[in-house]
């Protein structure tokens, strides 16, 4: 792992309502949530962010927002979409992964509640209560485990927050 690394976790846009045949899988983003979440990919840009990789939840709202911000992002890359990302998803797995890519310093992850709010608490060492659509936190990690991150700044509504 280079150290230190950094991660910016995006919750997804406002989305679609389920739908009988897509259910929550296939809800998509609205034109707002879109809108939402260029504004937070231009946000990022403007505080610096250059990733190395983007990636992403594979339900759609997810997908589309991690491509809507590597494209703000003028990110040149592919983005990668891994389960461990869904809404019940797995830290340990994040973190395992994290580790298998010691190249990577700048991580873009877009993706869903209850994981986001929990992987930040988890990562930070307090209580994040939730995470606002199109919102973003940028973590500092001196190491891939619990506790070991650093909140440089988060994105909600309309700004920055130091």
């Amino acid at each position: 792992m280079n150290v230190p690394m950094y991660l910016t976790l995006i919750r997804h846009g406002n989305a679609s309502a389920p739908t009988a045949d897509g259910g929550d899988q296939g809800r998509i983003l609205t034109a707002a949530g879109r809108a939402d979440i260029r504004t937070t990919g231009k946000a990022l840009k403007a505080e610096g962010v250059r990733p190395d990789a983007v990636w992403c939840s594979p339900l759609v709202r997810a997908v589309q927002t991690a491509e809507l911000v590597a494209t703000e992002l003028a990110f040149g890359g592919e983005v990668e979409a891994y389960p461990f990302l869904e809404p019940h998803g797995s830290l340990g797995a994040l973190l395992a992964t994290l580790g298998e890519r010691p190249e990577l310093e700048v991580v873009v992850i877009a993706g869903h509640e209850p994981f986001l709010s929990g992987a930040a608490s988890l990562l930070l060492g307090l209580r994040v209560s939730g995470f606002p659509t199109a919102g973003a936190f940028h973590i500092e990690l001196a190491r891939l485990e619990p506790d070991a991150g650093s909140l440089l700044w988060r994105w909600v509504h309309g700004g920055i927050v130091r």
